[in-house]
């Protein structure tokens, strides 16, 4: 989820120069994960937890940066972000069982996202989802009017071609013994 959410940052970051972006982020580790620009403004954001980032401190500069609306990309969002909430929501397979199998820190998500999606689903003006079958099961489980949510594939980066000369396709076969023809997954 955080690789779509950066790539599709990077891509508007290219694409559009007039509108003003917020980017708000949790600052630990992982602030410095994409640069600012002209229209493209960080703003970190401490919190205990992620939990407590999203439902107390981000609501706060929400309000303090005046934004128009709020775009979650990975699944979970404010219920009270006091603006209009636009949300990706990847799938919904922690809302299927409940077990604790993971990390501590993977528990806590799962139970968290368990809570807070259903809810954020109602809050939300729109939902995107990643494929057809997303949508419908959205629909189906969460009870979802079919227009509120919209279908946006994934896209793949550019460096994910097939746009390479013959001596370089030879060698990788080569190194790794590869037949002539070949899928790589």
């Amino acid at each position: 989820m955080e690789v779509v959410a950066l790539e599709l940052i990077r891509q508007l970051q290219q694409l559009d120069a007039d509108n003003e972006y917020v980017l708000f982020v949790k600052d630990d580790v992982d602030a410095q994960c994409v640069e600012e620009t002209k229209n493209f403004k960080i703003n970190k954001t401490s919190g205990m937890s992620y939990a407590d980032w999203e439902q107390i401190s981000l609501p706060r500069q929400v309000k303090k940066k005046k934004i128009d609306f709020l775009h979650a990309t990975c699944n979970t969002a404010s219920l009270n972000p006091g603006v209009p909430l636009m949300l990706t929501l990847h799938d919904i397979i922690y809302l299927e069982s409940l077990n604790f199998k993971g990390t501590a820190y993977q528990n806590f998500g799962n139970i968290y996202r368990k809570w807070i999606v259903p809810k954020a689903v109602k809050r939300s003006e729109i939902i995107i989802t990643v494929s057809q079958f997303e949508k419908d099961t959205i629909i189906n489980k969460l009870k979802v009017p079919e227009d509120k949510v919209k279908v946006i594939y994934n896209a793949a980066n550019p460096k994910f071609n097939n746009q390479y000369d013959e001596s370089t396709i030879l060698k990788f076969k080569g190194t790794y013994k590869l037949p002539d023809s070949f899928i790589l997954f």
